[in-house]
Formats: C-alpha cells, structure tokens, sequence
C-alpha cells in the first residue's frame, strides 16, 4: 500500500487527476444542468462581434481599470451565447481551480506538511463557499484565473530565493502567451502594451545569457512576477489577494524550519512585490482616470473610502463570515444591518466560529512557545493578522459595502489554513498516535465534504434558478412562442417573486438567490431563453425606462414591463392582450417559510 501511494505522489499527472476527478464530483451540478444565475445572463445581449460592443466593455476596462477582466470573460462568453455552452466554461473552471489546487499541494509539501493530508487540504480548501460560486456561475471564470495567477507568482520568488533559474524559459513562455492574449482581444491602445510587455521581457530574458547570470535571471524573475501579479489584479482584485493565503502557509512553517530566517527572507520579497504591484496599479489606474475623466466612484472601483468604522466593521464582517468557513447557513450580517440590535440578539451564535478558531490559534502559539523558535511567536500572530487584512482589503477599503463570499476568496482558505494548523499543533502535543489521527478526520472530512459540496451546489444554486427559469419558458412556450412565430408583437408583464425559493436566503445575491434579486437579469434571462428557442433578438438589452418600482424593456420581439409586486401590475394592467409573468405564483422549492 506504500509503495502504491509513494508511485501515486511521484507523478504530478495522476495528482492532479484525482485532484481534477474530486473537484468535477464536488461541483457537479453546476455543469450537469443547463441553467443560467444572476451574472451568467450579463452576456446574453453581446453581439459577440468584437469585444468592444460588450456592453460591460467601458465598466470594466475604463471605470474598474480591470481590463483582463473583460479578456477572460471575452473568451468565456465566446462559448455561451446559448444555455448548452455554459457547461463547457463552468469545466474550464474547475480545470483552473485544479491546478491552483495542484500548485497549494506542492506548496505545502515545500513546508514538509504530510503527503495526505496536503493532498486532502489542497483539495477541501478548494471546495469552499466562495470557489462554489465561481464554479457554479460561468460568468466568473475571470475571478478563477488570478488565484492560478497568484499562486504562479509565489512560486516564481521561491524559486529566487533558492537561486533556482531552470524554469525562466517557461516563464519567458507563459509571459508571451499572456501578451498574446492580450495582443489578439483588444483592438485599441492596449495592444501596443502587450508589445511593450513583451519587448522589455525578452530583452531582459536574453540578457541572462551574457555574464552575470544570476543577477541578471534575477532581474527577469522579478519583472515576469510583476507582470503576472498587475494581470491578476486587474482581472479580479480579490482573487488575487490569494498570495497572502500562500505566504500565511510559509510564515506558519517558521516554527518547524531549519532555516526561519529563509522564510522570513521570502516572505519580505513576496510582500514588497505584491504591494508594490498594488501601488503601480492603483497609481496608473488614477493617471487613467485623470488623463480620461473617468469617474471611478462606482463602489468597486480605485476611490479609496475614508470613513474609517466602515473599515473596522466591513473587516470583522468578512472574518466573520470566513471564519464559518463551509457553513452558509446564517444570515447576519454585521455591516449591513443595525449593529447594537444585532448584537442584543446573539453575539456568540453569530461569532462562536470566529472566536473558536481565534483561540484555537493562540493556543497553538502557546504550545509553539516552548520550541526553540519562541521568539517567532508574535511576528507570526500579528503577521497572520495583517495577511487576513490584506486578504479582504479590495472589498474593505473601496466604497463598495457589501461582503459577499466571493470577495473572501483569500480570506477564507487562509483562515481555514489557520484553523487546521492550530489543530495539528495541539493534537501533536504529546500524542506519538496524531499523525494517523489527523489523517483519519482529514480522509473523513475530504470525502464528506466533496458530497455536501455537490449536494449544497444543487440545492442552493442549481436548484432555485432551474426552478426559476422551468418556471419562464413553459410561459413562453404555451403563450410568448407562437405569438412571435405567428409574427405579432407581444407585450410581457413580469412580477418579480421571492428572493429565494428555498427555506433560507443565505447570502445578497450567491447562495438561495434567484432572478428576483435584481431588476436586470429579467430581460436578459428572457433573450437568453428565446434564442434557444431559436428567436432572433435585439443586440441590446438598455431599458428604455428604469423608474424605481418600474423597468421597461422594448425588443424587437415586444415589449417586457417589470413590477415589483402584484398590486402594481394590476394597476398598470393594459385592456389589451397581454401576458403575464408572475414569479409570485411560483412556490417554494421546499415547503418552509422564508425567514
């Protein structure tokens, strides 16, 4: 049996197969069923001509300065003008999220962390609330690839720090292809700096060949890392955060090192490097801004937010929610509602996680005390502190003040990470048996928590919005379709429903949210539904009204009028022929009440 599992972990294929098959059975649901969610219907009026008439074009490039996100979602919504195609880029998700998982192994095993149970916490921490949601919405497979991109970066620097430079012609290679990328999507200014790009690292790659080698592949390593991190970010801000989760694993490793000051050493180049990055970024997006006249305040944006209690109570909301790591269940929410009321209620069922991973980690350092590395013991504490921070701070110190769970996508494995950690140490203290302990609860853990994965992806995503869309087209196939075959203009009248059709809304707009939440996804949903019913629709999806209660859509298939509830509808009800949507008709999935 040894032998089997030494011949398993020698060959970096088969660990990432399994590693492939485990997170495909876990998200399962998400590519079985053909069904759109809340941002997967952003593509639904895109001409797919050129990426510049993408209607989110100016937002994302412009007024966000997130340019790669509008790369990376160009190429996804490729494939997806119609419901069948989502399935082929929710896989190419779970592909991205196996090979980050792929790299966290080899990270751990860096910091000689247990063949098992490395490969089961690469695994598990990828099946968390926030990767749920991206492997369950295609539209977010842009907010997938910075985490590949974080974890490349981290790896990178290693390999600086150990004087190993084998690997920069790869790195040359993957540097080129990302310009590439960039070169081929963009048909503006944008790719003369995939030009530039890709001119500094090849001069700077073939310097290596000449004397001073080492300084000189240095010199590559670093800038190539750069370039990697500033792609990150401006794909998905938050995704990228999750070097901070890989530097926690390494700052953690300092208590069992040889060499801590080897670590420590790494740990500074990999800070300086990403915050500089971040500095670049936010200083060439206000330049972009200002050279442009573009107004950045739209809540996700680079306006920084001064108001300084939002920043503690954003904060301590994210970790909050972290700290329930798979749990999803509750609803509380410090930021969003009246903070002296809540607490009132119930501090301790709202933070008991928080405060028991909390102190299971101050325990641990307690235990760590009595090694020779002692003195490591508050740089590692506040250290940990900082990096949970700086994990969650695009969201905390924007304007922007929701905490969903796909802005903790650092966040949440880091503090998982910690969570761990603190277990082993505690089980190791005078316990000759905690390896094969440990061992037992991570293979239990591995597969329970791969099967209330798929069952939490299909009840609380897949579910509600299948129920949702099932709901529409036997409407729009009993009355919408032979009315527009029969070549009349139809006149639609939606009533938004519930926000959810499950027993609980777990999060705003993730998990038990429906096509209610918002107003915008209505129409778009239903262009989305008529051309896989093979019904040409308009290239553009701008209301033509938006006034509070009341949105008005014209299509060259009709006219769509949303409500907010029934006793609007009725009051606007029309003498002429009309059909009616009424999501309020539509029951719970489950026969419980909405809390």
């Amino acid at each position: 049996m040894n032998k089997l599992i030494e011949r398993f972990f020698r060959k970096d294929i088969f660990i990432f197969s399994f590693i492939f098959l485990s997170l495909m059975i876990a998200f399962g649901p998400a590519y079985l069923v053909d069904y759109f969610r809340h941002d997967d219907f952003a593509g639904a009026c895109w001409d797919r001509i050129s990426i510049i008439t993408h209607h989110l074009f100016d937002q994302a490039v412009y007024n966000e300065v997130r340019p790669y996100t509008m790369i990376f979602m160009y190429y996804s919504e490729l494939f997806t003008e119609y419901l069948s195609g989502a399935k082929y880029i929710k896989i190419a998700t779970i592909a991205v999220f196996s090979f980050s998982s792929l790299l966290l192994f080899k990270w751990l095993r860096i910091f000689n962390i247990n063949k098992l149970w490395a490969l089961f916490l690469a695994i598990i921490l990828f099946t968390l609330p926030p990767m749920q949601i991206m492997a369950s919405t295609y539209h977010y497979f842009f907010m997938a690839v910075p985490v590949l991109l974080s974890s490349i970066i981290v790896f990178i620097v290693w390999d600086i720090q150990n004087k190993n430079y084998h690997n920069i012609g790869r790195v040359l290679k993957f540097i080129l292809f990302l310009q590439l990328i960039t070169f081929l999507t963009f048909y503006n200014k944008f790719m003369y700096v995939a030009i530039f790009v890709s001119m500094i690292a090849l001069f700077l790659y073939y310097r290596c060949k000449d004397n001073d080698f080492e300084k000189r592949a240095k010199r590559f390593l670093y800038f190539s890392a750069f370039i990697i991190y500033l792609i990150a970010i401006t794909a998905y801000p938050p995704s990228a955060m999750f070097v901070w989760f890989l530097l926690t694993i390494s700052l953690l490793a300092i208590f069992k090192s040889d060499n801590p000051k080897k670590i420590i050493n790494f740990s500074i180049k990999v800070f300086v490097l990403s915050i500089l990055t971040m500095v670049v970024y936010f200083v060439l997006g206000k330049l972009l801004a200002f050279g442009l006249d573009i107004d950045m305040n739209t809540g996700r944006g680079l306006s920084l937010t001064g108001d300084i209690s939002k920043l503690f109570l954003h904060t301590l909301d994210a970790v909050r929610i972290a700290s329930n790591l798979w749990d999803i269940s509750e609803m509380f929410s410090l930021f969003n509602n009246d903070l002296l009321s809540e607490i009132q209620d119930s501090v301790f069922n709202d933070f008991d996680k928080l405060v028991f991973i909390f102190s299971t980690f101050i325990l641990a350092l307690l235990i760590v005390r009595k090694s020779i590395n002692k003195r490591y013991n508050v740089l590692v504490f506040i250290s940990v502190l900082i990096l949970a921070c700086l994990a969650i701070s695009p969201s905390v110190v924007s304007h922007n003040s929701d905490t969903m769970f796909r802005y903790t996508i650092a966040l949440t494995p880091l503090i998982g990470y910690v969570f761990f950690w603190s277990l082993s140490i505690i089980f190791s203290h005078n316990n000759k048996y905690y390896r094969y302990f440990l061992t037992t609860v991570l293979g239990t853990f591995f597969v329970g928590i791969i099967f209330a994965t798929n069952y939490n992806i299909y009840k609380t995503v897949v579910e509600p919005n299948q129920h949702e869309m099932n709901y529409m087209s036997s409407i729009l196939d009993r009355e919408v379709i032979p009315k527009i075959k029969n070549k009349e203009k139809v006149l639609i009248q939606f009533v938004k429903g519930h926000l959810s059709y499950v027993a609980r809304h777990y999060s705003r707009d993730e998990f038990g949210a429906g096509l209610n939440y918002f107003r915008w996804p209505i129409n778009f949903a239903m262009v989305m539904l008529l051309k896989d019913r093979g019904i040409k629709t308009t290239s553009s999806c701008n209301p033509t009204i938006w006034d509070g209660e009341y949105v008005k859509y014209e299509n060259n298939w009709g006219t769509l009028e949303i409500f907010s509830d029934t006793k609007s509808q009725k009051a606007n009800a029309p003498k002429e022929d009309y059909i009616l949507i009424n999501m309020r008709e539509l029951v719970l999935i489950h026969e419980l009440q909405l809390r």
